[in-house]
């Protein structure tokens, strides 16, 4: 298509940051706007499309939301499957604790019972607690 040359005057902060901006072309966006202007019948002005532009965005930042949530999600469910596997697998540990510390001193400094308390996620103290109560 043949180029015309057309003279335009833009606000002078507006001027400022064209010149500064080396790999903007100002001919190439006033050409893009004019001709999304006069497209068809879809007529918008500068305002309306910076608005479809925000709400694009928005919508884009929306199914990020939304992914990020099914992965939260996905991990949330595979940590409650995890925690189910320990509470079914503590009774069996917990016999195992009782009978390799049955002759062991009940108490929580003990390293064998620190060793087991760490086995079973709780405190040497809770652990003793348990043991002590059991008996």
């Amino acid at each position: 298509m043949a180029k015309t040359r057309k003279t335009i005057t833009i606000d002078s902060e507006l001027a400022e940051i064209v010149d500064e901006r080396d790999e903007f072309n100002l001919s190439g966006f006033v050409n893009a706007c004019l001709e999304q202007q006069f497209a068809g019948d879809d007529v918008t002005t500068p305002k309306q499309s910076a608005l479809q532009a925000q709400i694009e965005q928005i919508e884009e930042e929306l199914d990020q939301a939304e992914q990020k949530r099914e992965r939260l999600r996905e991990k949330r469910e595979r940590l409650e499957d995890e925690m189910d596997e320990l509470e079914d697998d503590e009774p069996e540990l917990m016999a195992q604790a009782r009978e390799k510390l049955q002759h062991t001193p009940k108490d929580a400094d003990n390293p064998a019972v620190q060793n087991w308390a760490s086995k079973l996620g709780i405190a040497s103290e809770q652990l003793v607690e348990q043991l002590e109560g059991e008996e």
